[in-house]
């Protein structure tokens, strides 16, 4: 998913495309697969609040 959304990178990613290039068409999961794993990308790439540079 993180090269997907690199590759993507300025332009917003519909949940389903995210889905259908992932786990395929035939993926009959929840989005809220989809939602965990935003979640742990988040924690792993960005800064918190704590170390920002003001």
């Amino acid at each position: 998913m993180l090269a997907l959304l690199f590759r993507e990178r300025g332009n917003a990613v519909s949940r389903e495309t995210i889905l259908r290039e992932i786990w395929g068409i035939d993926y009959y999961g929840t989005t809220r697969t989809l939602d965990q794993l935003v979640v742990k990308l988040r924690q792993k790439i960005e800064v918190p609040a704590s170390r920002s540079t003001s």
